[in-house]
């Protein structure tokens, strides 16, 4: 930044640097404003993508569930398989008897 020279005693000098002066501060508070709104737009996508995720883990969460029912369907399933098995099993032994 370049160094300037003010004489106090010039009222047009003094009012020019005050222009400058204010000029610059504009820029920077509108640059400040900018930055601000570039802040709030990122949070505002931060909380979509958050809501976005809880949803996914809801999501997740109930197909994880979904498997377990199914899971313990199909072991309940195989029991009773294994069960109708054993009980065939039985009455083949017992008609088995019975012809014999």
């Amino acid at each position: 930044m370049e160094t300037t020279y003010i004489r106090w005693d010039d009222q047009d000098s003094l009012r020019r640097e005050f222009k400058m002066l204010a000029g610059r501060v504009r820029v920077l508070e509108q640059g400040r404003d900018y930055d601000e709104i570039r802040i709030l737009h990122a949070y505002d996508h931060l909380e979509e993508i958050h809501s976005i995720v809880q949803y996914q883990q809801i999501a997740i969460e109930s197909l994880k569930q979904r498997v377990r029912e199914i899971e313990l369907r199909l072991l309940v399933s195989e029991i009773g398989t294994t069960t109708i098995e054993v009980m065939i099993g039985f009455l083949q032994h017992q008609l088995a008897q019975i012809v014999a």
